[in-house]
């Protein structure tokens, strides 16, 4: 079982304060993002859209953060095995699609090519079975990560939020592991962008 972690009243208020001060932030940058989307021209939205796609996720978990720390979690109501899943499922999203944005990019300088006068070129827009693979990757597959624990009903009040009830859960490990692998996966990506953006 999870070993309980204990602050004073002090201390938890404190991380609440800043709970709602970060989230605010993030909520206030998604949706400054979300309209920028709107407001760019159709010929360029290539990456835009995996933005827009990014920031609500984000938007999303910051809501749902900010009510899983404001509302009663032992509610019959909303307790965490709501909750949980969610902010599971939009921590996972969120994190695969900035792995999408780092392919995309890559994409993208990969098929940006030189003219004649030594210009680059803008590459073609990804195509629509490329899109729906990155929606496939960055709204369906957290999902099917989500669903097991949450008829398992891992999830409950743990600290200061909703997570799994043991810290040493065998689905923690696996968030773990989605996580230090996107992050090996985007940085090769991105050192490779480095470098084939250097040669052309």
């Amino acid at each position: 079982e999870r070993e309980m972690v204990s602050f004073s009243r002090e201390k938890t208020l404190g991380l609440h304060i800043l709970s709602y001060v970060s989230c605010s932030l993030s909520i206030l940058g998604a949706l400054f993002q979300i309209a920028s989307y709107f407001i760019t021209p159709r010929r360029v939205r290539d990456n835009q859209i995996l933005i827009l796609c990014l920031s609500i996720a984000d938007l999303l978990n910051c809501i749902v953060w900010i009510l899983a720390i404001s509302i009663d979690r032992s509610s019959i109501f909303l307790p965490c095995h709501y909750f949980g899943p969610l902010q599971y499922y939009l921590y996972i999203s969120s994190i695969l699609w900035t792995a999408n944005l780092a392919t995309s990019f890559t994409i993208q300088i990969w098929m940006t090519k030189s003219n004649p006068f030594g210009e680059l070129t803008r590459p073609p827009p990804h195509s629509r079975l490329l899109i729906f693979m990155f929606m496939i990757i960055g709204f369906v597959i957290p999902a099917l990560f989500t669903i097991t624990p949450a008829i398992q009903n891992r999830f409950s009040d743990y600290f200061i939020n909703c997570w799994f009830r043991n810290p040493h859960d065998p689905w923690n490990w696996v968030f773990l592991g989605i996580v230090c692998s996107v992050l090996v996966y985007s940085s090769i990506m991105y050192i490779f962008l480095i470098f084939t953006f250097q040669q052309k």
